[in-house]
């Protein structure tokens, strides 16, 4: 599926680093917080009732002075004045004794209710007017064991009820004593409406950190979705296309091929576009991301697939339903391809398709995708191979067929080693002297088991297999070898021309510290040699390849242009090759007596060859009025079955003689 505008802004931004970064490091701040509010909580009831006993502790100073100018009056019904002292050293002892408190134990509360037992059973002992202290005391005890809120409206009532008491003591009751009473009632009560203050102050911050920290983990949760999806569309989609990727088709396959209905048949369709990146190369990264996104969108208007993949650069897969994998249904689908196939336009520009198809059926209930993916693949290289238009329908035989080709690319290195390649030699003919001066070398493989096997049939298996390159390597080789040989007996400006396949020239590029060690050992005559590039090399050419080119110029070979005016010739591009000569291609040549455009197009080719200083070579020559023609237009040199076939070396040394005796 092609990634839109729209669907980009609809799919998750992955986090970046430095956004999880800042998260984590708030989140550390915040958890400091919470840690500290917990801290003091955890202190607060400790300092409280420390502020509470240095509370006490100052009112009973100064009942304590009251008591000793009481006592030096001789009033009556006041307590001893070393009574309340008593109480106020023990009050602060309290008092010191919880404000080093970090937090309120089990220890420490035990030590304060004897502490304030022993305080009350002393003034009791005394003076029983001291009772009046149990109230608030108690309202203290019960706000550490119980709720803030009925804690202050204890202390509350506490206030209430000691104004009472001292309405309703007897008249001996004197001002002090009602003033002391209500002192203690209101001394508990704003004590203990700090200490539900500072509960709320301290609830409410922890609630605004919780809060915080839920919203944080809220993101975090988020952000690893987003991550989790990115992570599954690497991992199932590809990332230009959005498409899904090989491993993930095959996935997807099986649970398709499951849930399919049983009425409709499954087919696997692959689909290689060949020759696409040449057509590409002019064009900006913008408009092939464009002509993708095209290809994608004919894919699924054309074939209406149920899943569709992307297995390479310019390969796709396809798996679709059909009613039935009948004769009339193949033609359906065929007709859909040839709609397929027209060329995408691009802008000014047409951009052609040259599709190779595999398809395979899901007919048994046995089978597997696995299997199903394997046979599509064979179709897909028997489509290759015979360069059909034609979608490739597998059938059983072709599995015979391919494992036998693969066999026989794996057996190439074997050959080599075994000398069972060998190169024969066609004559090319300079027409204005009619002199024998150079040939062209052609490989034959002579099989042991399966006798001579056509190069129709081992080439392109060698370069499907990744075996052109050692193979090409023999034959530049032997050919050196030869040419040494030749130029001895032959004349000192012999040359043998060999193909040059675009695999190799790339791999000089890639290789070329080991490739230049190789070629300095192998050693060449100056212009012995001549390497004939395809126009598809041609097409391909990039700045390694051009280099490479003019180290073959420099280190004394020759370059010729295979195959030339049929195919994807520019004449605008030819000054950006190193050549020396043209090899005009047979298809031309075999109409140029028939038909007047054929021998005007290589007379053409002829005249601007020799303008940018070009050999011109025509091959394919078969009758004596084609030779006739070509020399009429200053062809130089003639290659076909006019003159000779390609023979061995023995018959072409023969050749050679007969025709210098002529």
């Amino acid at each position: 599926m092609t990634v839109t505008n729209a669907q980009k802004q609809q799919q998750p931004t992955a986090v970046s680093p430095a956004a999880s970064e800042d998260v984590l490091k708030e989140a550390g701040v915040l958890l400091r917080q919470l840690d500290l509010i917990s801290r003091y909580h955890a202190q607060a009831p400790a300092k409280i009732i420390a502020t509470a006993a240095l509370c006490f502790t100052v009112l009973v100073g100064f009942i304590t002075a009251h008591a000793f100018w009481a006592h030096h009056t001789g009033a009556s019904g006041v307590v001893a004045p070393w009574v309340t002292l008593l109480n106020a050293l023990l009050l602060a002892g309290i008092a010191a004794f919880f404000w080093r408190r970090t937090e309120l134990t089990y220890r420490a509360g035990l030590f304060l209710i004897i502490c304030t037992a022993t305080v009350f059973s002393i003034a009791l002992y005394f003076n029983q007017h001291m009772a009046v202290y149990a109230v608030p005391a108690a309202v203290v005890i019960f706000h550490i064991l119980g709720p803030a809120r009925l804690a202050l409206v204890a202390s509350v009532v506490s206030l209430s009820a000691s104004a009472a008491l001292a309405l309703l003591l007897p008249p001996a009751m004197d001002f002090a004593v009602l003033l002391r009473i209500m002192a203690d009632g209101l001394i508990a009560m704003v004590v203990l409406q700090i200490m539900v203050s500072q509960r709320q102050s301290l609830s409410q911050a922890a609630q605004a950190v919780t809060e915080r920290l839920q919203t944080m983990v809220n993101v975090l949760q988020r952000d690893l979705n987003v991550a989790e999806q990115e992570r599954d569309r690497a991992t199932t989609l590809d990332p230009q296309s959005g498409l899904l990727n090989p491993a993930a088709f095959e996935a997807v396959l099986v649970q398709a091929l499951a849930a399919r209905p049983v009425y409709a048949a499954a087919v696997l369709v692959l689909v290689r576009l060949d020759h696409v990146e040449e057509f590409l190369a002019p064009l900006s990264a913008e408009e092939q991301t464009i002509f993708l996104e095209n290809i994608i969108t004919r894919l699924r208007e054309q074939m209406q697939p149920r899943l569709l993949a992307r297995r390479g650069r310019w390969e796709f897969a396809a798996m679709l339903e059909l009613p039935s994998t009948d004769a009339a249904n193949r033609k359906i689908f065929a007709d859909r391809l040839a709609r397929f196939n027209q060329p995408v336009l691009m802008g000014v520009r047409s951009v052609p398709l040259f599709p190779c198809v595999g398809v395979a059926s899901w007919l048994e209930p046995a089978e597997s995708a696995v299997s199903l993916v394997r046979c599509a693949e064979i179709a897909l290289l028997v489509a290759s191979d015979t360069h059909r238009a034609d979608p490739i329908w597998f059938e059983q035989r072709m599995e015979t067929s391919v494992f036998g080709r693969a066999a026989m690319a794996q057996s190439i290195d074997r050959a080599i080693h075994q000398n069972e390649f060998e190169l024969v030699y066609q004559p090319i003919i300079q027409i204005s002297g009619r002199s024998l001066q150079k040939v062209e070398a052609l490989i034959r493989w002579n099989d042991p088991v399966k006798g001579r096997i056509s190069p129709a049939d081992f080439i392109p298996l060698a370069e499907a297999y990744g075996k052109i390159v050692p193979l090409t390597r023999w034959v530049m080789t032997q050919a050196v070898k030869q040419v040494h040989l030749w130029r001895k007996t032959l004349g000192p400006e012999f040359q043998i021309s060999v193909n040059m396949p675009p695999a190799f020239l790339e791999w000089f590029a890639d290789q070329r510290t080991e490739a230049l060690a190789w070629l300095n050992a192998l050693g060449s005559p100056q212009k012995g040699l001549v390497l004939e590039i395809t126009e598809g090399a041609f097409l391909n050419v990039t700045p390694a390849i051009l280099e490479v080119l003019a180290l073959f110029k420099d280190m004394g070979f020759q370059i010729a242009l295979d195959d030339f005016g049929v195919g994807y010739s520019c004449f605008g591009q030819l000054d950006r090759l190193p050549l020396d000569t043209l090899k005009i291609d047979k298809s031309l040549v075999d109409h140029i007596e028939s038909t007047p455009s054929k021998r005007t197009v290589c007379s053409t080719i002829i005249k601007m060859g020799h303008e940018l200083g070009f050999t011109v070579v025509a091959e394919g020559v078969e009758t004596p009025g084609q030779a006739h023609l070509l020399a009429d237009d200053k062809c130089d040199f003639i290659q076909g079955y006019v003159f000779a076939k390609p023979m061995s070396v023995q018959d072409l040394e023969a050749f050679a003689s007969r025709w210098q005796a002529v």
